[in-house]
């Protein structure tokens, strides 16, 4: 640094030399005032971006309600289920009508499910009907009695001890006392 001094002053002059380093100070100025400008024009870009990306990604988790995806996603899972009950529904109404347009048939012979004659062989034919379905009222099932758990008395839960000891005066009087010795026997 001394050695630019030096050979500005020879090269300048010592009358103008103050006049030279003034002006030399102020374009430092001018140039650092400019770079700090561009740095926060850059800064400000570059805030502006992140904010933009910011503002994208709140859009795009406000558009994400998880409520409606979840719906979505059990729509979609439920899709097969709905499809299967229709189908089944469709299956259920056909049956019904094939049973009421069926007239009912009275037995010519013997009781269903045995053969007329019993040495004669047992032939099947196909009908383009499909058989009869019973319903739920014609069939009988026995009558179940509801399940009553045996009598007990209730029993504490907690830490609160050993269960209650059996009272030993209500016992029968046949059974020893095992202290008691033994009777002599009389002959």
């Amino acid at each position: 640094m001394l050695i630019i001094g030096v050979v500005a002053l020879v090269v300048i002059g010592p009358k103008d030399l103050p006049k030279m380093l003034r002006m030399v100070g102020q374009t430092i100025g001018k140039v650092r005032r400019m770079a700090a400008e561009f740095q926060g024009q850059v800064s400000e870009a570059i805030r502006e971006a992140e904010l933009d990306d910011v503002k994208k990604s709140v859009e795009d988790l406000k558009a994400l309600n998880p409520a409606n995806m979840i719906r979505s996603e059990i729509d979609a899972a439920m899709a097969p289920v709905h499809q299967v009950s229709q189908d089944l529904n469709a299956e259920l109404s056909r049956i019904e009508a094939g049973l009421e347009s069926t007239p009912a048939a009275t037995p010519a012979g013997p009781a269903e499910g045995f053969p007329a004659d019993p040495a004669a062989p047992e032939t099947v034919t196909a009908s383009a009907e499909p058989l009869p379905v019973p319903s739920a009222e014609s069939l009988s099932l026995p009558e179940i009695a509801p399940y009553e758990p045996p009598a007990m008395p209730p029993r504490p839960m907690g830490l609160e001890g050993p269960p209650p000891m059996p009272d030993l005066a209500a016992m029968p009087a046949a059974t020893p006392d095992p202290i008691d010795p033994i009777p002599p026997k009389s002959a």
